[in-house]
Order: C-alpha cells, then sequence, then structure tokens
C-alpha cells in the first residue's frame, strides 16, 4: 500500500478496489495525524534538552518508534507520558511554554491545536481512584530504572519491553480488552523483541514484582487464539494462584466474545488482597472526587457534586448488570453447544 497506487490493478486476492481505497486513505490518513505527532514529540525533545525532566514516551506513541515498521499502521488519540510525581509541576511549565492549555476537567490532559499530551503518574489513572494502585502498583518511578532511549530522539525516554508488555496488557485490562489494537501492539513487540517469551523468566518475575501476573496473563490467553506463529507454552506459569471462577469465566468469555462491557473495573477487586482494599476500592469508586465527578457529569452544574452520588450508584449497578449479562449469556450459550 505505501509504494502503490490507488489505482493499482495487481491486488491481492479477495481484495476489491473499494476496500484497497479504503484502506489506503485510513493509512493516508493515520500517517499524517502520527508525522505532526512526531513534530510534537522533536519538539518536546529538543525543550528538554537541557532541562532536568525525566519523561517517559509509552503506547502508540513510543510503539511507532520501535516497534512497528512504518509510522502510518498504528493509529493513535493522544501522546501518553509517564511523568515521576517530583517531576510533574516542572513538565506541566514546559509544556505550557509550548503552548500547551489544560483541560479544565482534566487537568492532566493538555491541549494544543489537534495534538493532545496525556499526562500520567502511573499506568493505571490513580488520580481518578488511588485505590487502583494498590491493585496494580506500577508508577513511573517504578518503570523509571528499566527504561531505554526512545529511537531518534536524545531526551525522551520509553519502557523496556518486557516492562512495555506489561503495560499494554494493564491498560488493556482497565477497558476490558476491547479493542484488537492492544493484542496487535503485543504481536508487534514479541515480533521485534523475541527474548521476552524466548527465555520467560525475567518477564514472569518482573510481572510477579508489578503484581501483573493477571492481565498479563490474560493478554497471552487471547493471544493464543491468534493465528500468530508465538510458543506461548510457558503460560501456564503466569496463571495466578487467585483465579476463581468469575477469572476463568471472564477468560473464556473474551476468547469467545471479545467484549464483555465494564469487566475492566470489575476485575481490579480480583487483584486486591484483602477485604478492606476491596471495600475501600468499592467505596472509592462509588463516592469518588469532586473532581471525578464533575468528569463524570460535565452538564450537571447546576447542584452539589455530592448530589449525584445515587446517580453514580445506579449507573454501577447498570454496568454491572450488563457485564455479568454478558458473561452468563455466553455461558448460557456455551452449554447449549455441548447439549
Amino acid at each position: 500500500m505505501i509504494q502503490g497506487k490507488v489505482s493499482d490493478p495487481n491486488l491481492p486476492p479477495g481484495i476489491n478496489q473499494d476496500w484497497f481505497n479504503m484502506l489506503f486513505d485510513s493509512y493516508m490518513s493515520t500517517l499524517r495525524r502520527n508525522s505532526h505527532i512526531q513534530s510534537a514529540l522533536k519538539e518536546l525533545d529538543e525543550t528538554l534538552a537541557d532541562i532536568d525532566i525525566t519523561c517517559i514516551i509509552w503506547k502508540g506513541a513510543a510503539l511507532i518508534n520501535g516497534v512497528y515498521p512504518d509510522i502510518g499502521l498504528r493509529p493513535m488519540d493522544d501522546i501518553d507520558v509517564l511523568v515521576p510525581k517530583k517531576h510533574i509541576e516542572k513538565f506541566k511549565k514546559v509544556i505550557r511554554q509550548l503552548g500547551f492549555i489544560p483541560r479544565p476537567a482534566y487537568p492532566l490532559t493538555w491541549n494544543r491545536r489537534e495534538i493532545v499530551l496525556d499526562l500520567h503518574l502511573d499506568v493505571v489513572h490513580s488520580e481518578r481512584i488511588s485505590s487502583r494502585l494498590t491493585a496494580l502498583p506500577i508508577t513511573a518511578e517504578t518503570l523509571l530504572p528499566e527504561t531505554l532511549p526512545l529511537s531518534n530522539f536524545k531526551k525522551l525516554l520509553t519502557l523496556s519491553p518486557q516492562d512495555d508488555l506489561i503495560c499494554i496488557a494493564t491498560h488493556a485490562l482497565k477497558h476490558g480488552f476491547s479493542r484488537d489494537i492492544w493484542l496487535i501492539d503485543a504481536v508487534n513487540l514479541l515480533t521485534q523483541y523475541p527474548e521476552i517469551i524466548r527465555k520467560p523468566e525475567n518477564l514472569i518475575q518482573r510481572a510477579q514484582d508489578l503484581k501483573a501476573t493477571f492481565p498479563l496473563y490474560i493478554l497471552f490467553s487471547l493471544l493464543e487464539t491468534c493465528p500468530v506463529n508465538l510458543d506461548l507454552g510457558f503460560i501456564c506459569r503466569l496463571r495466578p494462584k487467585k483465579f476463581g471462577f468469575f477469572a476463568r469465566l471472564f477468560v473464556r468469555s473474551l476468547k469467545n466474545a471479545r467484549q464483555i462491557p465494564y469487566a475492566g473495573e470489575i476485575f481490579y477487586l480480583f487483584l486486591l488482597d484483602s477485604y478492606q482494599q476491596q471495600i475501600s476500592f468499592l467505596l472509592e469508586t462509588m463516592f469518588p472526587s469532586r473532581q471525578v465527578m464533575r468528569q463524570l457529569f460535565p452538564d450537571k452544574r447546576f447542584m452539589p457534586y455530592w448530589f449525584y452520588y445515587p446517580h453514580r450508584i445506579l449507573r454501577l449497578v447498570g454496568m454491572g448488570m450488563e457485564t455479568f449479562k454478558a458473561l452468563f449469556h455466553y455461558r448460557a450459550n456455551e452449554k447449549q453447544l455441548h447439549k
């Protein structure tokens, strides 16, 4: 597609001209947007050259610079940046000088025309629900010792390949593995760095240190269903000790249905070690901070934020019902097929 023409008569079998045109347009659109993102990254890199600030580029903006063979192959919405807590205020001053402006309701999300910088202190958005960090303690400080220079940049850093894989799994769990792009990211990462699974002991140990064996196990379980040539015989060693009925049902459902709505937040409960931590997580989820409530109900500013807590609880109940309905709908279908 990169070298061909839209009117190329030698299309692959099964690809008609309309499909090719659609794919070509999608590629060109992604290429244009990612070129703007690359320019913003270079500007940030040059600005940080003489400033004592550490930042880690992760997710799509990092993957197109070290994993994907072409920057037009991986669509993305924003630039995700992990910043150590001690550097966050200095980093905000830097990006403000570059013309970025924070969104009023989202102080860690900054815009400059079509470019969005999404700042993170950790990989689980603990600024919204702090108990998530108890479940998955993966902060910028935790990841920093294993970071590497980002390809083609002087100051910007990126995650080590094994940390990148763990963070892909963690981010995907938060969203219930609802998008196949994360599986494609993982496949490309493992293709580029086959040593990650050739000798998986380091990966397993790192996942255990970060308490991330659960999301990583789910990621590899889903990769087993993909038509890729990867030796995944080691995943039984990643299976968490606490892997009960609902966790097994979730994995089987994902393998078949590929989407279980709102499941990600529920499974944070399985990652917490005690009932006290689980109760704390539930309370914080049901009654989040004022800032989070303003994000959840942006059009309802004429009443105090706590007025909408019953609405929040009803919404969570509805989300939970949708999740369990999807899980047990799959279970019923599975039993029907066995009959």
